[in-house]
């Protein structure tokens, strides 16, 4: 799951390649704040390593240098 914008996904829900799944969420953050993203996952004493590769490779393109 992925958030990006509609400009840049429009081509891709038209074609089907890509499914809308929460229609009616927006974003909306003030300029100075800090936008958060959340991992979600059914929940284990530890997640599946593939779980935690794609968590680790969030948070290192995601963090702003």
């Amino acid at each position: 799951m992925l958030l990006l914008s509609d400009c840049m996904v429009k081509g891709y829900v038209e074609d089907q390649q890509l499914v809308v799944v929460l229609p009616s969420w927006k974003v909306s953050y003030a300029r100075h704040s800090r936008l958060q993203i959340f991992a979600i996952y059914k929940s284990s004493q530890y997640p599946k390593p593939h779980i935690r590769v794609f968590i680790d490779f969030l948070v290192e393109k995601l963090i702003i240098k």
